[in-house]
């Protein structure tokens, strides 16, 4: 992609970061996993028909969200070229804010019936966005290890502690992150 195509809403590279993995994985196959996850495990298992979809909140109603934070599925696909198709045709300067991300995700899936390949919230997804800050407690480490305990990653939900002015750079000691930075870097 160009330097040309880089764009940024509120301040964030989030929605151009939308439109990328869907050109990367288009073109190579490969599986996206956001630079703010947390790898919990090397034994990650075959996914069905190369589908690698996971859910990552429950809404007010309880309805299950997906996430684009880890994504795969087979390149030259029509589920490949519905995403980067659609994600090219939304004007660069009125996107809200998951509407290229998982809002277009979501209905892709729908589009072509694939809700059946998506994992439970826990496999990638085990702490809720909403629940960002039990990562950066220095007194939820433990239940923050239980809810992480059967999962592949972790979302460490960097925009929302980019937003809330946090230092990315430090970990607070005893908290999850402060766990997670000695035990896997």
């Amino acid at each position: 992609m160009s330097e040309e195509s880089i764009f940024k809403i509120r301040e964030s590279f989030a929605p151009f970061s939308d439109l990328f993995r869907y050109k990367m994985i288009s073109e190579t196959g490969y599986t996206w996993v956001d630079v703010d996850n947390i790898c919990l495990s090397s034994n990650w298992p075959l996914f069905r028909d190369d589908f690698v979809l996971g859910y990552e909140f429950h809404d007010w109603l309880g309805k299950d969200h997906i996430t684009n934070s880890v994504l795969g599925y087979k390149k030259d696909s029509q589920f490949a070229d519905y995403l980067l198709c659609e994600a090219h045709s939304f004007d660069k300067t009125a996107i809200f804010w998951d509407e290229l991300g998982a809002g277009l995700l979501q209905k892709g899936i729908q589009t072509f019936g694939y809700e059946n390949y998506i994992q439970k919230r826990s496999v990638f997804n085990p702490i809720e966005c909403k629940s960002w800050g039990k990562l950066w407690s220095n007194i939820e480490l433990e239940l923050v290890l239980r809810e992480t305990k059967d999962s592949l990653t972790v979302n460490c939900y960097h925009e929302m502690s980019r937003r809330a002015g946090i230092d990315r750079n430090h970990f607070p000691t005893g908290s999850a992150l402060d766990y997670f930075w000695n035990k896997y870097f």
